[in-house]
């Protein structure tokens, strides 16, 4: 299923899904990072603006994607899921439950991100997607987090790219979401829970 989501915080959410984060971060912060809460967040090159996402639910472990002229990051890990639909959406978007990576219900599925135009408009905000994602999931035990690709900006040292990350996340929230109690109290939140990882990991080393 292809859609397209609306990324508000720098980051993308695999929404209701749980992990278990490595004990290497550096193996897949690059691309995933945690939200300190256990909960996976994909990490988007854009600061806000929308992003297209196609979603795959094999039943088995698909093919690995390592054409690199397709996707330049695409990483592997390990999600639990319980009976709410697994979602790969921005902060404060909604999707089709349809597009849940759990079809098979509650347990362990794998997950594989491949990631393309992170690079194309670093820290800004777009009108018009300039990034791509691929997510696939299917059934499986937990496994330790696996890079299969990077591109050569993300090899740079992880605490590095944490740091600039750290930097950088000094959002202004829209007006219409500041006028909203509910809604900018959950981006505070989500914010709150982003700066705490990044710093955590930009002092990493």
């Amino acid at each position: 299923m292809r859609y397209t989501t609306r990324v508000d915080e720098r980051y993308l959410e695999l929404r209701d899904a749980t992990w278990r984060p490595p004990l290497d971060p550096t193996a897949v912060s690059r691309l995933i990072i945690d939200d300190h809460h256990d909960h996976p967040l994909i990490m988007t090159g854009i600061s806000m603006g929308p992003v297209e996402i196609e979603v795959e639910t094999p039943t088995d472990p698909p093919k690995r994607a390592g054409d690199s002229t397709t996707w330049e990051e695409i990483v592997e890990f390990s999600i639990e899921a319980g009976d709410a639909p697994v979602l790969v959406v921005g902060g404060q978007d909604t999707t089709n439950p349809s597009a849940r990576l759990n079809p098979a219900g509650p347990g362990w599925y794998r997950v594989r991100v491949h990631a393309s135009g992170r690079d194309n408009s670093p820290d800004l905000v777009v009108t018009s997607p300039v990034e791509r994602y691929l997510v696939q999931a299917w059934p499986q035990e937990y496994g330790a987090p696996t890079p299969i690709a990077l591109s050569q900006a993300s090899t740079a040292p992880s605490a590095t790219i944490a740091r600039q990350a750290f930097e950088m996340l000094d959002v202004e929230i829209a007006p219409e979401i500041a006028a909203d109690p509910e809604r900018a109290a959950r981006v505070n939140a989500r914010l709150l829970k982003a700066r705490e990882t990044l710093q955590r990991l930009s002092e990493s080393n």
